[in-house]
């Protein structure tokens, strides 16, 4: 069996080193008056909202967002009122991940929350026992949240393998692809 060009984990893997280098970078460029409005509730004493016992469950994941695993929360989260402990997020919804991930959706047709900036209809911002912070643990999970899969066996005899097998990336892109249907080629 011929070896994949790509190995999809080792791409995970790299997309999330290459997030946690822009969330650092991002932070880093940040003026000093965003950072100022960012920081942490001065009631912390130094402490990062995951080190103080807060929010500590975030970093307890397999796999945890790169802000988040350098107690980064600034990142996306501003101070809004210390001393209820509010927070809002540092950007629009809508335009917070692409901040830095910056090549999801840019293809002709886009699977609707990833154009909408609703990463969090899928995706766990802080982290997940998936490599992609999915909410589910299988992706079909996710997709059949949405898209009733007795539509889309359609209620035939004979159901095409991936339909059957609920393996819907086998022929569909997740955020954006070029053809219909978010098809990963041509029908």
């Amino acid at each position: 069996m011929a070896k994949p060009i790509c190995d999809p984990l080792r791409v995970l893997r790299v997309l999330g080193v290459l997030s946690v280098i822009a969330a650092v970078s991002f932070v880093q460029r940040a003026s000093a008056e965003d950072a100022a409005a960012a920081q942490p509730p001065a009631s912390l004493q130094g402490k990062t909202c995951t080190d103080a016992g807060c929010h500590g469950k975030e970093t307890n994941r397999k796999h945890v967002h790169g802000p988040v695993a350098i107690g980064s929360c600034k990142s996306c989260h501003a101070l809004k009122d210390e001393s209820k402990h509010k927070f809002a997020l540092a950007h629009p919804e809508e335009q917070l991940c692409s901040i830095c991930h910056l090549a999801v959706a840019r293809r002709t047709v886009k699977h609707f929350p990833a154009a909408e900036g609703q990463c969090t209809a899928c995706h766990d911002p802080h982290g997940s026992s998936s490599p992609a912070f999915l909410k589910k643990a299988e992706i079909s999970d996710l997709c059949t949240e949405c898209h009733d899969s007795s539509e889309v066996a359609g209620g035939k005899k004979h159901v095409h393998a991936p339909v059957e097998a609920k393996v819907c990336t086998a022929c569909h892109e997740v955020h954006d692809s070029d053809h219909a249907k978010l098809l990963k080629a041509s029908e």
